[in-house]
Protein backbone atom coordinates (compact mmCIF):
# COMPACT_ATOMS: atom_id res chain seq x y z
CA UNK A 1 0.00 0.00 0.00
CA UNK A 2 2.42 2.43 0.69
CA UNK A 3 4.09 1.82 -2.35
CA UNK A 4 1.38 2.49 -4.51
CA UNK A 5 0.66 5.73 -2.76
CA UNK A 6 4.88 6.75 -3.14
CA UNK A 7 3.89 5.93 -7.05
CA UNK A 8 0.95 8.06 -7.17
CA UNK A 9 2.11 10.71 -4.93
CA UNK A 10 5.12 10.51 -7.39
CA UNK A 11 3.08 10.55 -10.73
CA UNK A 12 1.31 13.29 -9.58
CA UNK A 13 4.50 15.70 -8.70
CA UNK A 14 5.62 14.76 -11.70
CA UNK A 15 2.55 15.94 -13.97
CA UNK A 16 2.55 19.34 -11.88
CA UNK A 17 5.82 20.04 -12.60
CA UNK A 18 5.55 18.96 -16.43
CA UNK A 19 2.36 21.35 -17.02
CA UNK A 20 4.65 23.79 -15.37
CA UNK A 21 7.43 23.54 -17.86
CA UNK A 22 5.31 24.59 -20.90
CA UNK A 23 6.96 28.26 -20.86
CA UNK A 24 5.92 29.41 -23.94
CA UNK A 25 4.31 32.82 -24.33
CA UNK A 26 0.57 32.74 -23.72
CA UNK A 27 -1.15 35.57 -25.54
CA UNK A 28 -4.12 37.27 -23.83
CA UNK A 29 -7.94 35.75 -24.94
CA UNK A 30 -9.30 37.45 -27.56
CA UNK A 31 -12.27 40.12 -25.48
CA UNK A 32 -15.26 41.53 -27.38
CA UNK A 33 -15.86 45.03 -25.28
CA UNK A 34 -16.15 48.84 -25.69
CA UNK A 35 -13.12 49.61 -24.54
CA UNK A 36 -9.45 48.30 -25.18
CA UNK A 37 -7.18 48.47 -22.42
CA UNK A 38 -3.90 47.83 -21.05
CA UNK A 39 -3.00 48.89 -17.58
CA UNK A 40 0.87 48.02 -18.29
CA UNK A 41 1.06 50.13 -21.47
CA UNK A 42 -0.93 52.74 -19.99
CA UNK A 43 -3.54 52.92 -22.92
CA UNK A 44 -6.96 52.96 -23.29
CA UNK A 45 -9.59 53.35 -26.05
CA UNK A 46 -13.14 53.50 -26.99
CA UNK A 47 -13.75 50.35 -29.38
CA UNK A 48 -16.62 51.37 -32.42
CA UNK A 49 -19.27 48.80 -32.30
CA UNK A 50 -18.76 46.55 -34.86
CA UNK A 51 -15.48 46.25 -34.53
CA UNK A 52 -14.29 42.25 -33.57
CA UNK A 53 -10.85 41.78 -31.91
CA UNK A 54 -8.65 39.47 -33.81
CA UNK A 55 -5.16 39.31 -32.09
CA UNK A 56 -3.47 40.82 -29.15
CA UNK A 57 -0.75 40.76 -27.17
CA UNK A 58 1.28 41.16 -23.68
CA UNK A 59 4.53 43.39 -24.84
CA UNK A 60 7.32 42.01 -23.35
CA UNK A 61 9.62 44.96 -21.02
CA UNK A 62 11.84 45.18 -23.92
CA UNK A 63 11.03 44.52 -27.94
CA UNK A 64 13.74 43.64 -30.58
CA UNK A 65 11.37 43.71 -33.02
CA UNK A 66 7.50 45.69 -34.11
CA UNK A 67 4.71 43.40 -32.52
CA UNK A 68 1.52 44.14 -33.14
CA UNK A 69 -0.69 44.97 -29.46
CA UNK A 70 -3.86 44.29 -31.49
CA UNK A 71 -5.67 44.26 -34.16
CA UNK A 72 -9.81 44.37 -35.24
CA UNK A 73 -11.70 43.80 -38.31
CA UNK A 74 -13.92 46.27 -39.09
CA UNK A 75 -17.30 45.53 -40.98
CA UNK A 76 -18.45 48.52 -42.71
CA UNK A 77 -21.24 48.44 -45.61
CA UNK A 78 -20.00 46.23 -48.42
CA UNK A 79 -16.40 46.11 -47.32
CA UNK A 80 -13.52 45.17 -44.94
CA UNK A 81 -11.38 46.72 -43.02
CA UNK A 82 -8.83 46.56 -40.40
CA UNK A 83 -7.06 48.71 -37.72
CA UNK A 84 -4.07 47.45 -35.74
CA UNK A 85 -1.41 49.22 -33.23
CA UNK A 86 1.63 48.29 -34.07
CA UNK A 87 4.67 48.74 -31.18
CA UNK A 88 8.14 49.36 -31.86
CA UNK A 89 10.94 50.36 -29.11
CA UNK A 90 11.63 53.95 -29.20
CA UNK A 91 14.91 53.44 -31.34
CA UNK A 92 13.25 51.40 -34.20
CA UNK A 93 12.18 52.77 -36.55
CA UNK A 94 14.17 55.99 -37.29
CA UNK A 95 11.88 57.49 -39.84
CA UNK A 96 8.30 56.28 -39.15
CA UNK A 97 7.52 58.10 -42.63
CA UNK A 98 9.10 56.23 -44.49
CA UNK A 99 8.63 52.58 -42.25
CA UNK A 100 5.34 52.86 -42.87
CA UNK A 101 5.59 53.53 -46.67
CA UNK A 102 7.78 50.24 -47.05
CA UNK A 103 6.08 47.02 -47.58
CA UNK A 104 2.93 45.27 -45.47
CA UNK A 105 -0.58 44.29 -45.38
CA UNK A 106 0.13 42.45 -48.78
CA UNK A 107 1.82 45.69 -50.61
CA UNK A 108 5.08 46.34 -51.75
CA UNK A 109 5.07 50.05 -51.11
CA UNK A 110 2.54 52.29 -49.92
CA UNK A 111 2.47 56.25 -51.91
CA UNK A 112 2.51 59.19 -49.06
CA UNK A 113 -0.50 61.46 -49.49
CA UNK A 114 -0.39 64.96 -48.90
CA UNK A 115 1.81 65.92 -45.16
CA UNK A 116 1.95 64.76 -41.92
CA UNK A 117 -0.85 65.95 -39.76
CA UNK A 118 0.58 67.49 -36.33
CA UNK A 119 -2.04 66.08 -33.15
CA UNK A 120 -1.69 65.95 -29.85
CA UNK A 121 -3.87 63.39 -27.55
CA UNK A 122 -3.36 64.09 -23.68
CA UNK A 123 -0.10 65.99 -24.02
CA UNK A 124 1.22 62.89 -25.72
CA UNK A 125 2.11 64.31 -29.46
CA UNK A 126 1.68 62.62 -32.07
CA UNK A 127 0.96 62.41 -36.21
CA UNK A 128 -1.04 61.35 -38.53
CA UNK A 129 0.13 60.35 -42.34
CA UNK A 130 -1.62 58.67 -44.96
CA UNK A 131 -0.60 56.23 -47.42
CA UNK A 132 -2.64 54.24 -50.57
CA UNK A 133 -1.42 51.98 -52.75
CA UNK A 134 -3.73 50.21 -56.05
CA UNK A 135 -4.70 46.97 -54.97
CA UNK A 136 -7.99 44.15 -56.00
CA UNK A 137 -8.13 47.15 -58.86
CA UNK A 138 -9.13 49.73 -56.25
CA UNK A 139 -7.74 52.20 -53.99
CA UNK A 140 -6.31 51.05 -50.33
CA UNK A 141 -5.71 53.72 -47.89
CA UNK A 142 -3.56 53.01 -44.82
CA UNK A 143 -3.95 56.00 -42.00
CA UNK A 144 -1.06 55.73 -39.46
CA UNK A 145 -1.35 58.13 -36.28
CA UNK A 146 1.63 57.50 -34.08
CA UNK A 147 2.37 58.03 -30.86
CA UNK A 148 5.74 58.51 -29.12
CA UNK A 149 5.45 57.23 -24.89
CA UNK A 150 8.20 56.86 -22.78
CA UNK A 151 10.15 54.56 -24.65
CA UNK A 152 7.89 53.12 -26.87
CA UNK A 153 6.08 53.84 -30.49
CA UNK A 154 2.43 53.03 -31.10
CA UNK A 155 1.44 53.64 -34.85
CA UNK A 156 -2.49 52.86 -35.04
CA UNK A 157 -3.32 51.60 -38.76
CA UNK A 158 -6.09 51.57 -40.38
CA UNK A 159 -6.60 50.11 -43.57
CA UNK A 160 -9.98 50.63 -45.52
CA UNK A 161 -10.68 51.29 -49.07
CA UNK A 162 -11.07 55.09 -50.22
CA UNK A 163 -14.66 55.24 -50.33
CA UNK A 164 -15.40 53.70 -46.88
CA UNK A 165 -15.60 56.98 -45.21
CA UNK A 166 -17.42 54.90 -42.27
CA UNK A 167 -13.94 53.18 -41.51
CA UNK A 168 -11.63 56.40 -41.83
CA UNK A 169 -14.53 58.15 -39.05
CA UNK A 170 -14.27 55.27 -36.90
CA UNK A 171 -10.40 55.26 -36.98
CA UNK A 172 -10.61 58.58 -35.81
CA UNK A 173 -13.06 58.63 -32.93
CA UNK A 174 -11.06 55.49 -31.40
CA UNK A 175 -7.58 57.69 -31.96
CA UNK A 176 -9.93 60.77 -30.33
CA UNK A 177 -10.69 58.79 -27.34
CA UNK A 178 -7.45 57.79 -26.43
CA UNK A 179 -6.70 57.76 -22.39
CA UNK A 180 -3.01 57.66 -21.74
CA UNK A 181 -1.71 56.82 -18.16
Amino acid sequence: MTRRRTLAITTLVLAVLLSACDSRPRAPALRSSPEFRDDREGLRFAVPDGWIQTAVASLPARLEDEIILVQYKMRTPGQSASVEILCFDEDQPSDLLEYHAGPSHGVVSWTPVGDREELNTQQVPGQRMVYQADTQGKTMVKEVVTFRKQQRVYSFIGLFFEDDDKAREQLRQAIKSILWK
